[in-house]
């Protein structure tokens, strides 16, 4: 991105100078329909514009990775059958979850209290 820019200004400067476009392109090395589409594209933008807009979406894609990580973390732990990941989990909003059962047999008939007096 940045390369584009430098790129821009300097075909900016030599158009000023009285370059045409293709000898404009020919110097920058690019072809007419790529520099009409970073001209487009890019025209406005300063370098420190475009290292800030570089950074961000290098930084984007970090969390965009690691959001498709936990997102596919959690499809595992709940994932049915999957019972043994989701009481290891030390996470407050599954604790619990798959213990009930295993910690206490469920109740029958004749296990109530009320059941026994009769």
């Amino acid at each position: 991105m940045e390369q584009i820019i430098r790129k821009l200004k300097t075909s900016k400067q030599l158009i000023a100078q009285g370059k045409t476009v293709i000898e404009v392109c020919r110097l920058i090395e690019v072809t007419q329909p790529t520099y009409h589409r970073w001209r487009q594209q890019n025209g406005g933008m300063q370098a420190e514009v475009a290292r800030r807009l570089t950074q961000l979406e290098k930084e984007n894609a970090r969390l965009k990775k690691l959001l498709a990580e936990a997102e596919l973390e959690n499809a595992i732990d709940v994932a049915p059958g999957n019972w043994s990941r989701v009481n290891e989990s030390p996470h407050p909003a599954r604790l619990g979850r798959g213990l009930h059962h295993e910690t206490h047999p469920p109740h029958t008939r004749a296990d109530h209290p009320q059941a026994q007096n009769r």
